[in-house]
């Protein structure tokens, strides 16, 4: 499984958000950082192949059920 250029350069893209996001006081970088790594997020799952979309979105619900069973 070869993932596509695109989703390497969002990869880099939202680690670079990231890093503004934890290093930034000013409200407004705070606000770019974060749009940037939603939007990294979703083009990145868009473009990503089949299995490692099936791998996000059910490490997302075992991370969710897991969440839920430790509440009760």
């Amino acid at each position: 499984m070869i993932l596509s250029p695109v989703c390497l350069i969002t990869l880099v893209a939202a680690m670079v958000a990231v890093w503004t996001l934890l290093n930034t006081t000013n409200a407004l970088f705070t606000l770019v950082a974060l749009g940037a790594v939603i939007v990294c997020c979703l083009l990145g799952f868009t473009f990503a192949p089949l299995p490692l979309r099936v791998l996000i979105v059910f490490t997302v619900i075992g991370a969710d059920w897991l969440q839920v069973s430790s509440r009760s």
